[in-house]
């Protein structure tokens, strides 16, 4: 995975004993594969065919069936398919049990959320599309970094640009080579992408994956600029 060569772990996984390919954590790496793949339905499968028994990092396992089914969204929005793009950010909403981690009292599913608004949108339903972005901005508030972000860009689609600017503008100011961690560099570079700055934001991510070589979001982000 940090050197780049999905060829080299897909060899790994067809050689490997099935009760290997069985464990959880073993499980989670190969659904991770087959959505740099862009094979999402089958990543998605992979988690939804095995119980998960729950342990300490088992969130990691939720935010694999996350990022299978928001990436699945992305690409029917390029594909001008929105109610599809709808249906995977739904499902990106759901806690299955059989995933060992139940919804918290909490929840910070802000990226998903606002990414159904902008599905919603597509497909011209304005007022649920407003209901999705009120939702994220709700649940972004006191979060983490990520959650921050996609706060803001709610805010923004709400109309509330003064609200925005004071949520995101602690990451405008995140640059590479300065003290930043890889969680705040990969945040900061998915907004410069959603502002248009595609080799800003590349160069954050390249930074984040210095910081945190096993950081998979800002790797499938990279991925996706350099296509």
């Amino acid at each position: 995975f940090r050197l780049g060569k999905a060829g080299s772990r897909e060899k790994l996984f067809a050689q490997a004993p099935a009760s290997v390919l069985d464990r959880d954590v073993v499980r989670v790496r190969r659904a991770l594969l087959l959505t740099q793949a862009r094979e999402y339905d089958k990543a998605v499968a992979l988690l939804l065919n095995h119980h998960f028994q729950p342990w300490e990092g088992g969130v990691g396992v939720r935010a694999m069936y996350v990022l299978a089914n928001l990436q699945k969204g992305m690409r029917a929005l390029e594909d001008n398919k929105p109610a599809e793009a709808v249906t995977a950010f739904r499902k990106a909403l759901e806690y299955p049990r059989n995933l060992g981690a139940g919804k918290p009292d909490k929840p910070h599913d802000e990226e998903a959320l606002f990414w159904l608004g902008e599905a919603l949108k597509a497909a011209s339903n304005a007022d649920a599309a407003h209901d999705a972005w009120t939702q994220a901005a709700a649940e972004g508030k006191n979060g983490p970094t990520l959650s921050r972000l996609y706060q803001g860009l709610a805010l923004r689609r709400l109309g509330q640009p003064e609200e925005a600017d004071k949520v995101l503008n602690p990451l405008v100011q995140v640059k590479p080579g300065e003290k930043a961690g890889a969680a705040e560099l990969y945040a900061s570079g998915l907004l410069s992408l959603f502002d248009n700055r595609g080799d800003l934001a590349a160069g954050k991510f390249t930074a984040a994956l210095t910081a945190d070589p096993d950081f998979w979001l800002a790797r499938l982000a990279l991925d996706r600029v350099m296509r």
